[in-house]
């Protein structure tokens, strides 16, 4: 194994340890990766990767201690078609985290007044719009559905019994099947940074409570495994992280370590990660999480799982199948040598067993 000076915007080759030797890396977009065909959500959009390992194996990458701290829309880390890969000893964060946040200063039944924290998460208004804003980046608010959670300001943890909603600025349907029905909300006026927001909100919500909102697609996971065998994460801290944590795909032998995700000091607000901390599916082998924590996330700590897709048609030897999974279409599912169990209809009844000798994908 050869050593080499952990620096960004570089190559990395098998057979590798790289090794950190600063307490902070800056990354730009001009240090990442510009590759699609990758990700949970949409494989056909392109992301913009920091540390993209690729066919690679034996690769450590141990930065002792060091914070990479993120500007712009980049996704930390990508492994893809890798074996033997250690990460460890780094804290993930964004210099403009993908949420925002403010104190709930009044509620009724005609809305909130909402006091932003304008220092801490940038915005502007146009025409009425909100937006968060970065030196990198900014999002309407208008075009995409939050979601707003209430946290206690005592305990910082998520309020109990407060519960969550989903929200935009503005009459957009931009999800035709949302998981939780949008709160369609209207920007009456803004003024020393206190917003006045018309719109429905759940009664169990209270002045003082902390609102987060988050305002980025689930695109940019902070580590993203697939189709790798043989992965270790080890004290790799995610201050924030703009998606989900740790997602894994198709992958064997996996290790969690001291992955963890909390709020401190350190933290700009609330929020440490703005989905699951962990989702896996149709991985395989043994996935060992191991004195991690897991908190302040805004959905799953641990989601584990595989999936299905539906018979369409059968022909011979041939089956058409269908997705129906939100977000995952274009997802490869299939390799030759797997074995597939037929279920009838929406049962647990198998009515047969198959193994995949090829596989053509339509997207």
């Amino acid at each position: 194994m050869q050593e080499k000076i952990f620096t960004p915007g570089m190559v990395f080759e098998s057979n590798t340890t790289y090794i950190g030797n600063a307490p902070v890396y800056h990354f730009y977009l001009n240090d990442t990766v510009h590759r699609a065909g990758l990700g949970y959500c949409n494989q056909n959009k392109f992301l913009d990767i920091a540390i993209c390992l690729e066919n690679l194996e034996n690769v450590t990458i141990d930065l002792k201690g060091a914070t990479i701290m993120f500007h712009g829309r980049i996704t930390p880390v990508v492994a893809t078609h890798c074996r033997n890969i250690v990460l460890k000893n780094f804290n993930i964060d964004y210099d403009r985290p993908y949420y925002s946040q403010g104190e709930l200063l009044s509620i009724d039944a005609n809305g909130i007044k909402l006091k932003w924290d304008g220092k801490n998460f940038p915005y502007k208004v146009v025409d009425g719009v909100p937006y968060a804003v970065s030196e990198t980046w900014e999002q309407p608010l208008n075009v995409y559905h939050m979601l707003w959670q209430p946290f206690d300001p005592v305990t910082s943890a998520p309020a109990e019994n407060a519960g969550c909603i989903l929200s935009v600025f503005g009459a957009s349907e931009y999800d035709k099947n949302p998981p939780l029905p949008i709160t369609h909300m209207e920007l009456v006026s803004v003024e020393n940074d206190v917003f006045d927001i018309k719109g429905s909100f759940p009664v169990t919500w209270r002045a003082g409570m902390i609102i987060a909102m988050t305002h980025e697609p689930r695109d940019k996971n902070s580590i993203l495994v697939e189709y790798c065998e043989n992965v270790t994460v080890e004290r790799v801290r995610l201050i924030h992280g703009a998606s989900m944590g740790f997602v894994a795909m198709f992958s064997k032998d996996l290790v969690l370590r001291h992955f963890d995700m909390y709020v401190d000091k350190f933290s700009k607000g609330l929020v440490t990660v703005n989905a699951d901390s962990v989702h896996a599916f149709h991985c395989y082998g043994n996935f060992l999480i191991e004195d991690c924590i897991f908190e302040n996330m805004l959905d799953d700590a641990i989601n584990i799982h595989g999936n299905y897709n539906i018979v369409d048609a059968v022909a011979d030897c041939k089956i058409k199948a269908s997705v129906p999974g939100h977000g995952v279409g274009t997802v490869k599912w299939y390799k030759n040598g797997d074995i597939l169990a037929i279920h009838k209809g929406r049962t647990q009844e198998i009515r047969n067993v198959i193994t995949v000798k090829d596989v053509v994908y339509t997207s």
